[in-house]
């Protein structure tokens, strides 16, 4: 499986490397050696990363440990979407209430922090899923004044405990799902 790679300017910082030096000792690792005049290769030397064998340089196993743990897998399910797409996609979302009765739709910044909250514990669903479950919870409520504001319907935090509508009725989609297989057939 492929990997990307995620570059945390924090942990350099904290390690005391430059970009140029991480990308150095990222090139060793997937087998490119190459010299690079402007790295300080003593410095890489002495914080136990690289060891160099006359003019080949070579990764060793702490830097070994500090690329690896700036990859991750590249499985675009488990790639948390992008702020544009959370963006896009909040519009979409609140729309669902728009016509069910004022202040419904919630605080839009309150959606899009409880959302992106809630999709980085649960980057299994994408965007449709959530929109199903949506669909799911409105038709399941007879009277629109008991409907829950959108925002709450994500995440809601009541004295330190956390509550999600969205996370039960999404369990719901799945269940719905596996009793209509037959639905799905040609």
């Amino acid at each position: 499986m492929k990997k990307n790679l995620v570059i945390n300017f924090k942990l350099l910082s904290n390690n005391n490397i430059t970009i140029e030096e991480f990308l150095f000792l990222y090139k060793l690792y997937i087998n490119i050696n190459y010299d690079d005049k402007t790295i300080n290769k003593k410095k890489l030397i002495d914080k136990l990363l690289i060891t160099t064998v006359k003019d080949y340089n070579i990764l060793l196993k702490r830097g070994k440990e500090l690329i690896q743990s700036q990859l991750i897998d590249n499985n675009e399910e488990e790639l948390p979407p992008s702020f544009d797409e959370i963006d896009n996609f909040v519009d979409v979302y609140r729309k669902k209430w728009k016509e069910l009765g004022p202040g419904l739709m919630g605080d839009p910044k309150a959606c899009k922090n409880n959302l992106t909250t809630w999709m980085n514990k649960n980057p299994q669903y994408t965007f449709d899923d959530i929109l199903m479950a949506v669909d799911l919870y409105l038709r399941s409520v007879g009277n629109p004044k008991y409907i829950q504001r959108a925002d709450y319907f994500i995440r809601k935090v009541e004295k330190g405990v956390e509550h999600s509508r969205l996370s039960i009725f999404i369990e719901e989609i799945g269940n719905y799902r596996d009793e209509n297989w037959t639905n799905q057939l040609s």
